[in-house]
């Protein structure tokens, strides 16, 4: 699988291996949940994500670590979220990073 869009389930976090066996994995679709929660390693089976759309959630902070394992990530849409925080460094492992 290479494109896998969760829109409107109601997800409340990301979690270490929710992603297991999709190591192919492009482009992910959350956005539209209830989101607050992005968990370190979250990404560890996804490591090929291009496009990551977590826009419409309720994340307020993140965290230095939330986006470690996501080096071919190219867009990544955050919008319509309430962050306050955005820890040191939080997208320097982003090396490819075109749109935010």
């Amino acid at each position: 699988m290479e494109e896998l869009e969760l829109e409107h389930n109601n997800l409340t976090e990301v979690n270490k291996g929710w992603l297991y066996g999709l190591h192919m994995l492009h482009v992910l679709r959350v956005n539209q949940n209830t989101i607050g929660i992005i968990r370190p390693d979250a990404w560890e089976f996804c490591q090929k994500l291009e496009e990551l759309d977590l826009s419409f959630n309720h994340l307020t902070r993140l965290e230095e670590t939330v986006f470690i394992g996501l080096g071919l990530l190219e867009n990544l849409n955050l919008g319509e979220n309430t962050i306050s925080h955005l820890g040191e460094g939080v997208f320097s492992s982003l090396a490819n990073l075109r749109s935010l």
